[in-house]
C-alpha cells in the first residue's frame, strides 16, 4: 500500500520535466523518474507475488475458503487460463485491474491529506 500512495504522491505533483518534455535530461536531474521506475518495479513485484500465490492457492486446493467463494484474482485467473474465449486476459491486464482497485481503495478509505 505504501508503493501505491507514493505513485500517487509523485504523479500528482509538479514536476518541472512535465513542463519541458522533450529535454529527457531534466527527468533525471529531477529525481521523479528514477522513484518512479523503482516503485513500477516494487508494485509489480507485489501484483506478482499475489498472482503466484492465487495460482498456488488453486492448484493446492489448501485453501481454506468455501469452494464457490472466489475473489477478483480468481476469477481473472480462471479467464486467463480459459481457451474458449475470444479475448483471453493476460497476467499485465490482472495487473492493471488489481492496481486500479487498490488505487480506488486508497482513495476511499486515506485521509487525503496522507496521500498528497
Amino acid at each position: 500500500m505504501h508503493a501505491v500512495k507514493e505513485t500517487m504522491k509523485l504523479a500528482s505533483g509538479f514536476n518541472i520535466a512535465d513542463i519541458y518534455p522533450s529535454i529527457k535530461f531534466i527527468h533525471l536531474i529531477s529525481g521523479v523518474k528514477p522513484k518512479l521506475e523503482r516503485l513500477h518495479t516494487e508494485v509489480d513485484k507485489m501484483l506478482e507475488e499475489i498472482i503466484n500465490d492465487h495460482r498456488i492457492g488453486s492448484n493446492t486446493n489448501v485453501s481454506d475458503e468455501p469452494e464457490g467463494h472466489k475473489d477478483l484474482v480468481d476469477v481473472l485467473l480462471k479467464y486467463h487460463e480459459d481457451e474458449n474465449l475470444d479475448f483471453l486476459p493476460t497476467v499485465g491486464n490482472a495487473k492493471a485491474v488489481l492496481l486500479v482497485n487498490d488505487l480506488y481503495l486508497v482513495l476511499l478509505f486515506c485521509e487525503p491529506d496522507s496521500y498528497m
